[in-house]
């Protein structure tokens, strides 16, 4: 996964924070849990996307989302549960039993069935059409009205009976047209009932509003059984129930669902009751799943009944059309191609898409497919749609919960990926330990690391709590963290000499890249990885100094004590409570910044004490002179011993003689220029003249520093300065001895 990548991510529409962190805390609570129900994650996403529905307006894109959402891992619940746990359990059947008792061991026996049942039920749970609160009962109350109180023309109008079957034989007349628009929303109410499974409620619905041959043909729809013969399937103390002759029970209302006499919501309703799909007006591609699943699950039981002789042959007297799509992909795919636009559209939805994937177990094949479009030139509905690359990972992460081989472990990788980035943008990075937790450990290492480079270091302590709450290998994402930094910032910094060593701006300007590196070196202390924070110190300060970058290795000492650190490993060492031991080697090394940061802060100090003494007197005072005698002391012993030892002993001695070539020289120029500053303003020629004696310093073979000065190129510069000197000591003198 490229860094444009995510970073292009990154600048997609976020979704609101709180909400991408309720889904973070669920996944941690769950996590932390080892006796957690991966069911009860899932219920957990379910409710906090309900909850946002039932916040949202109705009529915005987002309730539309958030209601979807819902639907979604209602889905996922069901289905994955029948998935993963397959139905076993079967009653006794014998020659004698009802249908009833086996057309269950059908089901128990047909998985694809058993799914399609599944998808059935849910979508009977969410159901959306609305209900009718205020149903008129009196049955076609003004047609009898007409019947009553007219005459003549206007009676040859309407029906002259009032049952339910008048206008089916006399198919000149009608009924009072109001009491046509009455029979529409019973009828509508009774299909919205039907759709919800809720067959009892229909049933009194029809009953409340006086039709009562609908209420009978209603009471068909179960299928008989006996509990005198069916022990074990019913419960004590039931009675017989349901249709002996479902067959022929059902043929009957699809004659009735095509004789187009018959109101349209009506003629739905016997439609739906007999497994056909021709009647609808309905423009939901819910609605639409649910008419050709219940196609395709009362044809597949029928048959199976049929073809073990248990449906007489004379309850079948009437043929009932095959239905073409005898399967869910089936059906998906041809409603995506949909002569009806608005269904059309819907099942462009990517929820529904997902649902779609869900139904047929091919999420993993949608993750791909969408991973594969999501290039870096291609910002695809992985962005355009916030939400998806949400839910895309959490279904995910349930499917791995539940069996890793549920989603290609290249593709959770990559997904979890992009929301990590997507967390990262938008400044949830509290989150990122339990998304990582789901990673391998290779991967968890690469990718992490990258992720905490980034982190800020207010945030960093709640990190390392939550990585080592969550079991995560903290010490090698530590080690992968510094690294990549070193590596990334590697072409940055020059391994020649610096020509001028940076230390005349203030702490505060340190540049951005030196900012960085020592920000991610400062995981190791913030770890207790005490050895792999001196080995990494040593790494960065060798890299900065090298660069002539003072300032931000002193601003990084002053923010990490390498005196305390030294202490630490050394009783580390003694203890022996770590696998890394620090070499002498190491401690010597960092010893040597530690001092070398020391002088260059006395330095500071001086030059900032000198910016205040205004009279000669004030040069002489006794603390100004002790000061400037501890900072002389401290530069003249540096200048001798600074790295001489360790550049003279170890494998990587080269670099050490290097930073040597570089610091003792400079440290010179400093030390000569505080004698002379000192000497100029308090008229005590000894600090000329201590000036004057480093010229024999740097020419002393002992010490080698004339060799330091052309290694850096500064000889030149070191002899001029020391003949300035010569010129200020002379007129010094020349005072002492004529004022």
């Amino acid at each position: 996964m490229s860094t444009l990548l995510m970073t292009q991510l990154s600048q997609g529409t976020p979704e609101s924070s709180e909400v991408v962190s309720q889904f973070g805390e669920a996944l941690l609570g769950f996590r932390l849990n080892p006796l957690a129900d991966p069911f009860d994650l899932l219920r957990s996403f379910k409710s906090i996307a309900a909850e946002q529905a039932y916040k949202s307006d109705t009529t915005d894109a987002a309730f539309t989302n958030w209601e979807l959402e819902t639907k979604l891992w209602h889905l996922v619940e069901l289905l994955v549960g029948v998935r993963r746990h397959p139905s076993d359990v079967k009653v006794a059947a014998f020659s004698f039993s009802s249908n009833a008792v086996h057309q269950e061991n059908f089901l128990a026996d047909n998985k694809e069935l058993r799914e399609i049942w599944t998808i059935i039920s849910w979508l009977n749970d969410n159901a959306s059409q609305d209900l009718i609160d205020d149903l008129d009962s009196l049955k076609w109350f003004r047609t009898k009205m007409k019947l009553t109180n007219s005459t003549g023309l206007q009676k040859s109008n309407v029906v002259s009976h009032l049952d339910s079957d008048a206008p089916l034989r006399e198919r000149m007349r009608d009924i009072d047209a109001t009491d046509h628009v009455d029979d529409e929303a019973a009828f509508a109410h009774i299909y919205a009932l039907l759709q919800r499974n809720q067959i009892q409620q229909a049933i009194e619905a029809a009953q409340t509003t006086n039709n009562w041959t609908l209420g009978m043909i209603l009471a068909g729809v179960q299928v008989y059984v006996d509990p005198a013969v069916d022990v074990g399937f019913l419960q004590d103390g039931a009675q017989p129930s349901g249709n002996k002759h479902k067959a022929l029970w059902r043929r009957a209302v699809f004659q009735l669902s095509r004789d187009d006499k018959l109101p349209e919501s009506e003629r739905a309703i016997y439609a739906f009751l007999s497994g056909d799909v021709a009647v609808s007006s309905h423009h939901e591609w819910e609605t639409h799943v649910l008419l050709h699943a219940n196609c395709i699950f009362q044809t597949a039981t029928e048959d199976f009944l049929i073809r073990s002789g248990r449906v007489p042959s004379k309850d079948l007297s009437i043929p009932l059309p095959k239905p073409v799509l005898m399967n869910i992909s089936l059906v998906l795919n041809a409603l995506s191609e949909s002569s009806d636009p608005a269904v059309r559209q819907q099942c462009q939805h990517p929820l529904r898409v997902l649902m779609g994937s869900v139904m047929i177990d091919q999420v993993s094949t949608i993750v791909g497919s969408s991973l594969k479009a999501f290039t870096a030139s291609n910002l695809t509905v992985l962005t355009k749609e916030p939400y998806l690359l949400r839910v895309l990972t959490h279904l995910c992460v349930f499917l791995h919960t539940i069996d890793p081989a549920y989603v290609d472990q290249d593709n959770f990788v990559t997904l979890l990926t992009l929301f990590a980035s997507r967390l990262c943008s938008q400044g949830l990075v509290e989150h990122l330990p339990v998304y990582v937790s789901y990673l391998p450990e290779l991967e968890a290492r690469k990718i992490y690391s990258f992720f905490l480079t980034k982190i800020a270091p207010a945030a960093r302590v709640h990190q390392l709590h939550q990585a080592r709450l969550l079991g995560l290998p903290i010490e090698n994402i530590m080690k992968a963290t510094v690294s990549r930094a070193f590596e990334d910032t590697a072409h940055l910094y020059d391994a020649a000499c610096a020509a001028q060593i940076a230390i005349d701006s203030p702490l505060q300007d340190v540049d951005s890249h030196d900012a960085y590196l020592c920000s991610t070196v400062e995981w190791f202390l913030l770890a207790n990885m005490h050895a792999d924070a001196i080995s990494a110190i040593i790494a960065l300060a060798r890299r900065l100094l090298l660069a002539g970058k003072v300032n931000a290795l002193r601003k990084f000492t002053r923010e990490n004590s390498l005196q305390k650190l030294l202490k630490t490993a050394d009783l580390d060492n003694f203890i022996g409570i770590t696998e890394s031991i620090t070499t002498q080697a190491e401690l010597d090394e960092l010893a040597q910044y530690d001092q070398l940061m020391a002088v260059f802060e006395l330095l500071n100090e001086w030059d900032s004490t000198a910016k205040l003494l205004q009279a000669k007197l004030a040069w002489t005072a006794a603390p100004v002179v002790a000061s400037s005698k501890t900072l002389c002391v401290a530069l003249h012993r540096l200048i001798l011993e600074w790295m001489r030892d360790l550049a003279a002993s170890l494998e990587d001695a080269g670099m050490l003689h290097e930073l040597r070539s570089l610091y003792a020289p400079h440290l010179t120029f400093e030390l000569q220029r505080v004698l002379v500053q000192i000497g100029t303003r308090s008229d005590d020629a000894t600090y000329l003249d201590n000036a004057l004696e480093l010229i024999e310093l740097v020419a002393d073979e002992k010490y080698k520093l004339f060799q330091l000065f052309r290694n850096c190129g500064r000889l030149r510069e070191f002899m001029t300065k020391s003949g300035e000197v010569a010129v200020l000591a002379l007129k010094n003198g020349e005072r002492g001895l004529y004022r």
